[in-house]
């Protein structure tokens, strides 16, 4: 009988402990940036975490903290794409064109076959008036099979003619 009731003590114990544990980590997981931060302090370098922290950052409109997050998970991984073509994206809003427009160009070296990053580059040419090029990106868009928006294609082309 004592023995068992030892046991049960136990149990109990090892009940409160693991409740204790559990209220305290579910305070990491109040939001993405708590999620994201915890992760950075137990996990060293990881460009995933990084880059889900600068989206985060970019859907609340720090394009600034985001492009940070963005570089650090660059330099860890330089082959990734998406890390390119979000900081592209954060640049667009900081209206940083140059910088947006060298970050799909470098992501084009690395993945010539990307229709969206043509399309995207595209929107950057637009915005330069230099329809040749943007032009030329919705064609190689359209030839991977990226879905252009027909009305951008047409107002492309009656801007190049008015020429």
């Amino acid at each position: 009988i004592q023995k068992n009731s030892f046991l049960k003590m136990c149990g109990v114990l090892a009940i409160v402990i693991f409740s204790i544990l559990t209220i305290k980590q579910t305070a990491t997981w109040k939001d993405e940036f708590t999620l994201w931060n915890h992760t950075l302090q137990h996990v060293d370098n990881s460009a995933q975490t990084y880059y889900n922290r600068g989206v985060q950052y970019s859907l609340k409109g720090s394009f600034n903290k985001a492009i940070a997050d963005y570089n650090k998970a660059f330099e860890l991984d330089p082959e990734n794409t998406d890390i390119l073509f979000n900081r592209a994206n954060a640049f667009e809003n900081l209206k940083d064109f140059d910088a947006a427009l060298n970050d799909y160009n470098t992501a084009l070296k690395v993945n010539p076959k990307d229709g969206e990053l043509y399309y995207k580059r595209s929107n950057i040419f637009f915005i330069q008036m230099n329809l040749d090029k943007a032009l030329d990106d919705v064609q190689r868009a359209e030839q991977f099979k990226y879905p252009v928006d027909p009305n951008y294609k047409g107002m492309l082309l009656s801007l190049k003619f008015q020429k």
